[in-house]
Formats: structure tokens, C-alpha cells, sequence
């Protein structure tokens, strides 16, 4: 049936009529219901969002004709004229917000109508790319980067999120920062049975280009996007190879969950080993920093990390030797329970 016919001949009908106008409404408001231009502009109106001034503007003009055409049946045709013009433009906002979110950067141009089935996925990937972008920038540059980056409890609404990412984070990111070098730690014979003995980490940097050819020779363990693990060397002790590699800081986190390096308590340095955790050689690096950060989410540069690493194996050297009731220097058995031998002192 043609709707347009029908509606044109219903108003005929109640404007000649007399005594039937609520039964002609009734009719006349079935058929405009039955419109396409009306019906596809309300389930757009229905399954839209809207934002800022010129969305909101939209909603509230589209809303308003639909009301208009319920009620004015004398202006039938020139409202289904502008419901039509009105529907093209949401259709247009939708389509443009969609090409920006498929922008590979940052975008100033304001998103003004957004598809419902779409908005939940929208929210997760801006909240996604404020965690890379935090996850990259604790990385490469260190917690200082962090300072300025703010995220909203819960994530906040997708104008939000959108002010967010697009004039804080990514532009944080893509600020000029120096890429750090790649790093190896190896742990090494120090020679000797005494505290300066035993085993000590050493710390080197290398070429980014030798970073794939390092990690294809081992077999090796990847924790987290930027660093490697010599599972073999964890396992066996081994000794002058690679103990673990990659790039920039250590982080207590993996990329999709790096906001939570935004909350407070971020430890930017690791506390020392206790009395309690030298009775044991120190865990894998990321174990080391998880137990000594107290669980806190950290941000911590390989230097520190080695440095810790060392105080470990020597403190776990040093208690080794006192339960064997060694001299400290060189590791001849003690008598009466002493420190070192008389001898070193004569």
C-alpha cells in the first residue's frame, strides 16, 4: 500500500468530514506510522546517540517532526520531506563518527551521532588505547610520563574518553622521547667460595636490529611484550648466557590492564631483600620486583632491577656460607662461631 496516498486521502477525508475527526485521527495516525521516511527516523532516534550541540540538535529536530507528524496532518507532505532531509543527516553524523574512530591517531573533529549496538565497543577500545599508550610510555620513558595522565573512575562517559585519549594520552605518547636501547642481563661467576664469590648479574645494552636474533636462540619466555625470560638459565643455573633481555623499564603489568599504573601507590623503586627472603637465591626478575614492590604496581628501570638482583645473590651467598660457619673471606670453617678468620687480621 502507498502510505503517501493514504495519508493524503485521510486528510482530504478530515478536513470534509464532520462528527469523525477522532476516528479519522486514529486512521490518520496508523498510516503515518506505517510511513517509511517516519518509521526509519524514529528507530533511528531510538537506537542513535547523540552528543554535543549539533547532535543534540538533530535528536531534538527529528523528535520534534515526528511529534508533527502525528498531529498536523494538513502539512503531511512537506513533513515527510524534511523527515527524510533530517534522516539523511543522522545517517551522514553516524557514518562520519564511524571514519573517525578507524583514524589510526589522534582527531579534534567532534563525534555527534553514535549507534548504540556500537557505543560499548567504542568505550572499550578508547580505553584500550589509553592503556598502550600508558603501558608504552612507562616502558620507554619511566613514571615520570605519568604525572599528567589522568583516567576517570570507571572510565567516564565517550566524550570521556574521547577528550582523553585524543588531548592527553596520545599526545603524551607521541611526544619527543629518546627509545632507550635494548638491554641483556647475564648472570656470571664471580669466582671463589666467599661473599665475593658465588654468581652476580651483569648488565649490558645491544642493537634493537639484534633483539629478534637474540630471542629466537633461547628458549626463551615472554612475560610481557618487551622482556624475556632465559627459562633454561632459571631452571639449570646456567651461567655466561643470557638471563633475561628487552627494552626500557619493567612494568608490573600487561598492556590492557596498564591503568592501573595511573593509581596512586606506583613504586618507582623496589625496597631491599629482607633477612627473610635471603634464605632463598632470588626468583626470576618479575618475581623479584612483584615481592618487593609488596604487590603495589610498579614502574622500575633495569638498573635498579640488577641492583637488586645482586643485593639478593650476595646476601643469599653471604647467609650460605654463615650456616656452613664460613669465613666471609674465604670460607674456611670458623671457630667459636666467628665472622672471619683470625688470620686475615694478623
Amino acid at each position: 500500500m502507498n502510505t503517501l496516498k493514504v495519508i493524503y486521502l485521510l486528510s482530504l477525508l478530515r478536513s470534509a468530514s464532520q462528527g469523525k475527526e477522532e476516528v479519522l485521527t486514529r486512521l490518520y495516525e496508523n498510516a503515518m506510522r506505517d510511513n517509511p521516511e517516519y518509521r526509519e527516523l524514529s528507530s533511528l532516534l531510538a537506537d542513535m546517540e547523540f552528543y554535543r550541540e549539533m547532535g543534540n540538535a538533530l535528536r531534538y529536530e527529528g523528535k520534534a517532526l515526528t511529534e508533527a507528524a502525528l498531529k498536523n496532518p494538513d502539512g503531511d507532505l512537506d513533513t515527510i520531506r524534511d523527515m527524510r532531509k533530517i534522516r539523511d543527516r543522522i545517517k551522514l553524523g553516524a557514518l562520519e563518527s564511524a571514519r573517525l574512530f578507524e583514524m589510526p591517531g589522534a582527531f579534534m573533529e567532534p563525534v555527534t551521532v553514535v549507534e548504540q549496538s556500537l557505543k560499548a565497543g567504542y568505550m572499550r577500545f578508547l580505553e584500550c588505547v589509553a592503556a598502550v599508550c600508558v603501558y608504552l610510555l612507562a616502558v620507554y620513558v619511566g613514571a615520570v610520563s605519568l604525572e599528567n595522565l589522568h583516567w576517570v573512575e570507571g572510565g567516564g562517559g565517550l566524550q570521556e574518553r574521547l577528550h582523553a585519549v585524543n588531548s592527553v594520552f596520545l599526545p603524551a605518547l607521541c611526544g619527543e622521547y629518546p627509545i632507550p636501547k635494548a638491554w641483556m642481563i647475564t648472570r656470571k661467576a664471580a669466582g671463589g667460595g666467599n661473599q665475593f664469590g658465588g654468581s652476580f648479574y651483569s648488565l649490558s645494552y645491544f642493537s634493537d636490529s639484534n633483539l629478534k636474533v637474540l630471542t629466537s636462540s633461547y628458549q626463551a619466555e615472554q612475560p610481557t611484550p618487551l622482556f624475556f625470560l632465559n627459562r633454561q638459565a632459571v631452571e639449570t643455573g646456567e651461567l655466561n648466557v643470557p638471563y633475561c633481555w628487552g627494552i626500557g623499564n619493567l612494568v608490573s603489568t600487561v598492556p590492557e590492564d596498564a591503568l592501573r599504573l595511573l593509581h596512586s601507590g606506583l613504586v618507582i623503586k623496589p625496597s631491599s631483600p629482607t633477612k627473610h627472603d635471603l634464605s632463598a637465591p632470588p626468583p626470576t626478575p618479575l618475581e623479584c620486583l612483584h615481592r618487593l614492590c609488596g604487590g603495589s604496581p610498579f614502574c622500575i628501570s633495569v638498573e635498579d632491577l640488577v641492583n637488586v638482583l645482586n643485593k639478593w645473590q650476595m646476601g643469599y651467598d653471604v647467609m650460605c656460607i654463615r650456616q656452613r660457619g664460613g669465613c666471609l673471606l674465604c670460607a674456611r670453617p670458623v671457630l667459636n662461631g666467628g665472622l672471619v678468620c683470625p688470620t686475615h687480621f694478623a
